[in-house]
């Protein structure tokens, strides 16, 4: 599934946002519209930001580019002869449209709470936010991201210490070139 628009609006304490989906199911392509209301989560051992809704309501689900509706209706013209069975399952289209809010909803949140909506890249932007970034969250209609100093320490201090790893390595070849040849000779042997 893939992601092809979202829009957002912040609420008192709470994101509303309206998304649509493409991708395939069942060998035929999806489309799915939905909105929904929930908040949004930073989590920091992955690294990525998730949208955890409360509720959530699917306005569209097309296969093939048919509504479900549309797919059970064209099944019963195509399949059902006997009239008064083409009949009753007509009459039950609608329920159709139930049967996807009662079964898909509820496994629509619970996707939406696993996937991740957006990944922080590997570029400098990216490096500073999964090193600070400690929490996001909505109050009053604004969102809050929380940065931690000590989490950024932490990462400076870890980066450091790696250059000064490389510096001393450095300053170690240099001071002995033949052990560096050693080191690449006896590597080449593993391999």
């Amino acid at each position: 599934m893939k992601l092809t628009k979202a829009t957002t609006n912040l609420l008192e304490h709470d994101v509303h946002i309206a998304l649509s989906l493409d991708g395939k199911a069942l060998g035929q392509p999806l489309l799915l519209d939905a909105t929904g209301v929930g908040v949004p989560e930073y989590r920091q051992g992955e690294q990525a930001f998730y949208f955890r809704p409360s509720e959530l309501t699917i306005s569209r689900l097309e296969f093939s580019g048919e509504s479900a509706t549309d797919k059970a209706g064209k099944f019963a013209d195509r399949y059902i002869t006997d009239p008064k069975l083409k009949e009753k399952i007509e009459k039950s289209l609608p329920g159709v449209k139930r049967w996807v809010g009662d079964n898909l909803e509820p496994r629509a949140l619970a996707i939406f709470a696993q996937m991740p909506l957006y990944k922080p890249k590997n570029d400098m932007k990216g490096i500073v936010i999964k090193a600070t970034l400690e929490k996001l969250s909505v109050e009053n209609g604004a969102l809050v991201l929380s940065f931690s100093l000590l989490q950024l320490t932490k990462t400076v201090f870890i980066c450091l210490l790696a250059f000064l790893a490389g510096i001393a390595m450095l300053g170690a070849l240099l001071g002995s070139p033949r052990w560096g040849l050693t080191a690449v000779a006896l590597g080449s042997f593993d391999q």
